[in-house]
């Protein structure tokens, strides 16, 4: 229930508060917290009414990315971003002059992203 939920998270934030104490390179990031006080509009639930909905998920992890990411990586993830989107890009019809250029492209593109990020 409700009550037992609460006191297993309160054990949790108790367990994680002690590790953050202990390392110092270690840091609480409260996607709980974000979810229970920012995100309480039924949009941001799934339609079980229980889990986080994907617009919830997407809020968390701009939050997360804000708290933790180093400007090398947001250019990295911006740099990224639109190759992604080229390269999952579905034509209405693949096998045409058009479709077979914009595939080539992103994975030129996405080619170009790894050697230059040498992965």
């Amino acid at each position: 229930g409700y009550h037992e939920s609460q006191l297993h998270k309160a054990v949790l934030l108790l367990a994680a508060d002690k590790a953050c104490r202990r390392h110092g390179n270690c840091h609480y990031f409260p996607s709980y917290e974000i979810v229970m006080d920012e995100l309480r509009d039924y949009r941001f639930y799934a339609p079980d009414m229980l889990h986080p909905s994907a617009q919830a998920v997407d809020y968390i992890y701009e939050r997360l990315a804000e708290a933790l990411f180093s400007p090398a990586t947001h250019a990295m993830i911006a740099r990224w971003t639109p190759i992604r989107l080229a390269l999952e890009h579905r034509p209405l019809c693949p096998d045409s002059p058009e479709a077979i250029a914009h595939k080539q492209r992103a994975e030129e593109q996405r080619q170009a992203f790894e050697k230059e990020y040498n992965l």
